[in-house]
């Protein structure tokens, strides 16, 4: 953001950037999950197939490997398995995409103070800081989580029709969804938040290379 600020680089520049880096964000969010969302379809169908009691936790797991090696094509093609990409590539798409967008924000108001020529006391210029950082990172939290949230329900319904038992096939209990949306907040509060933040302290205080 500095070496911007330092180059004079322009507004329209800056904006241009954005929209290239969402992209970017996007584009490397959905072919990283990609090349894992196969495994993590193994596991959540195992689950929910030994939970109902259909199958073990191995003998699920041989299947779906069995599946996947013999017609690859058709596997990508399932349901089960756009159901789990579905989650992630948009998860990990909006996690990166808001920190992108959270970053360009700090960076046009570090411009504008530059350009308006604004001088803060060292006090005044941290606690915005501190506020900006804070402001940025439930953004990206908040954000993150309800994408997270609201398309892995979506999976885990499906899921749960489609390898659950059959007292299932008609509604899913309330407290299901309770304990899936527990799990969505300390997933992404641990992926996406709690990293800066532990990163930045170590930095801080045990003086380690950011």
């Amino acid at each position: 953001h500095e070496e911007m600020i330092s180059t004079g680089i322009s507004g329209t520049a800056a904006a241009t950037w954005l929209v290239d880096k969402v992209l970017g964000d996007i584009l490397v969010g959905s072919a990283v999950t990609l090349c894992v969302a196969p495994f993590l379809t193994i596991v959540d169908k195992a689950i929910v197939q030994t939970a109902s009691g259909r199958e073990t936790l191995l003998k699920s797991s041989l299947e779906s490997i069995q599946g996947m090696a013999r017609n690859p094509i058709n596997y990508l093609k399932s349901p089960t398995f756009l159901f789990m990409w579905a989650v992630y590539a948009s998860t990990f798409s909006t996690a990166n995409s808001l920190k992108t967008i959270v970053e360009h924000r700090e960076y046009s108001q570090a411009t504008q103070q530059e350009e308006r020529g604004r001088k803060r006391d060292a006090a005044t210029s941290s606690k915005a800081t501190n506020e900006n950082a804070m402001y940025g990172k439930m953004t990206i939290f908040v954000g993150t989580t309800f994408v997270n949230s609201s398309t892995g329900l979506f999976k885990d319904r499906a899921y749960a029709k489609m390898f659950g038992s059959a007292s299932v096939q008609t509604s899913v209990p309330r407290i299901s969804y309770a304990l899936w949306i527990a799990r969505d907040f300390m997933v992404v509060g641990s992926s996406f938040i709690l990293p800066d933040l532990v990163s930045s302290r170590l930095a801080e205080e045990w003086g380690m290379d950011k």
